[in-house]
């Protein structure tokens, strides 16, 4: 399946859609049927002290013959201690809600309202940290 281009409350780079066109044809055979939309999570080993490279998971919904991008999140660990450490949301530019947020940010701000070199600069870092073969562990599920 190919993914969705246009049409998103936001402008990605070329760049972003080729590298995730080639994440879902990387998808195992499995998931050749992706009617139920397609989640891909991308990790590193990422433990509280152990990797400074965030878990990063991007989810599609199925929309006839296209994967249109759902979101686009990162996690990272909050907490003081080893015991109170919780994985929890850092940046999660939800497409289908029309909002961004972080877990410095509350409530979710609508997408038209927040800055974009943000997310251009994290889309810039995901690709170069998977390029650089810094995430260990791919894997696919589907969305619902």
């Amino acid at each position: 399946m190919r993914i969705k281009r246009a049409g998103y409350s936001i402008d990605f780079p070329s760049e972003f859609f080729y590298w995730l066109q080639q994440l879902v044809d990387s998808r195992p055979g499995s998931f050749n049927s992706v009617s139920d939309g397609l989640v891909i999570n991308l990790r590193s080993g990422y433990t509280e002290g152990e990797s400074p490279f965030h878990p990063i998971e991007i989810a599609f919904s199925s929309d006839g013959d296209e994967l249109v991008i759902s979101y686009f999140s990162s996690f990272v660990f909050v907490g003081h201690t080893y015991y109170d450490q919780e994985l929890v949301v850092d940046f999660d530019l939800s497409l289908y809600r029309n909002s961004f947020q972080g877990c410095w940010l509350q409530p979710p701000i609508p997408i038209s309202e927040y800055d974009k070199p943000l997310t251009d600069l994290f889309i810039q870092n995901t690709i170069t940290y998977h390029n650089m073969g810094v995430f260990t562990d791919i894997s696919y599920s589907t969305l619902f």
